[in-house]
């Protein structure tokens, strides 16, 4: 499988690019702030908007056809998962890439993330275990950067569900977002990652399908420190970075 990388683009604001981003998004059951937080973290964790872009609330209001307000507090949930950070005179502005985050974020991942999956191991259900597969084939299948991103993001939501741990999710969910620019980056990287990181998911999957908890949490660490030894073993592109 060959995946279809594209070079980083030009760190240009680009407000019509949420558009695609809102493909599949628009017209389901979402707040307003819900709409405009997902359709700015996909058109972020895409490179359409690069880091160092940025989102002024009415701008960005007029492209979704919403008002002001859920994309102010869209903008600060964005803050709070580390993918823009707020500018007292400037407003929101898409985070750069960063190595010392990126450890800080693995490094809490590289606990948490087995806790969840030891747990998921013995409370997932059979419905989504058929879940995690069907997500699995997609990534197996697919031959497309943002939409293999996507797919493994929807994957390890599944195990953070499983585990039944609601305060331990929504940590997770935080890091995840977090790290996906960094997973992206990844594969642009090195493009041998997907196929890695779905053998993990093979595993990680038949491990919890045979309550296999100790065995589940150490694939998750293994999958963990792949992604976080590809980028850390090569430099950040500049445009995509803040001084060091």
């Amino acid at each position: 499988m060959i995946m279809d990388i594209q070079p980083p683009r030009s760190a240009e604001p680009n407000l019509s690019a949420l558009s695609d981003a809102s493909s599949g998004i628009k017209g389901s059951r979402q707040t307003a702030q819900q709409l405009a937080y997902e359709i700015l973290r996909r058109a972020i964790v895409r490179g359409a908007l690069v880091p160092g872009t940025r989102l002024t609330q009415s701008e960005v209001a007029a492209q979704l056809s919403i008002s002001t307000g859920p994309v102010r507090e869209a903008l600060r949930q964005l803050a709070d998962s580390r993918l823009v950070r707020i500018d007292a005179h400037k407003g929101a502005i898409v985070r750069e890439l960063n190595r010392e985050e990126l450890l800080e974020i693995y490094e809490l991942r590289l606990l948490l993330e087995p806790l969840n999956v030891r747990k998921a191991a013995e409370r997932i259900t059979d419905a989504e275990l058929d879940i995690a597969e069907n997500l699995w084939k997609q990534m197996n299948d697919s031959s497309d950067i943002d939409a293999w991103v996507e797919a493994n993001r929807n994957f390890h939501a599944v195990f953070a569900h499983a585990a039944r741990s609601p305060n331990l999710m929504q940590i997770l969910t935080g890091l995840r977002d977090s790290s996906a620019l960094y997973v992206r980056w990844s594969i642009l990287l090195s493009s041998d990652v997907p196929a890695r990181a779905n053998a993990d998911h093979r595993q990680l999957i038949d491990a919890c399908r045979n309550r296999e908890g100790d065995k589940a949490a150490a694939i998750e660490e293994k999958h963990l420190e792949a992604t976080l030894s590809a980028v850390m073993d090569n430099p950040l592109p500049r445009q995509f970075s803040s001084p060091q």
